[in-house]
């Protein structure tokens, strides 16, 4: 494996992904993020936070070469 540490940007994915949905409403809509409480919107962003910055290597790994 190129990069050791994909099983944790997966769940860290997976993470993100469920905060998310869990916020979906009927007919393709969203939660506000005004409406969100401070909870859960702290989760959404700690989530995606941690993600940006798990991703931030592979970014260097896929680069094209020249």
């Amino acid at each position: 494996m190129r990069y050791p540490d994909l099983p944790a940007v997966n769940a860290g994915l997976d993470r993100l992904d469920s905060l998310l949905v869990a916020e979906e409403r009927p007919g393709g809509h969203w939660t506000p993020v005004r409406a969100l409480d401070t909870d859960r919107r702290q989760q959404i962003d700690a989530a995606a936070g941690q993600v940006l910055q798990e991703l931030d290597p592979i970014a260097a790994i896929t680069e094209p070469r020249r």
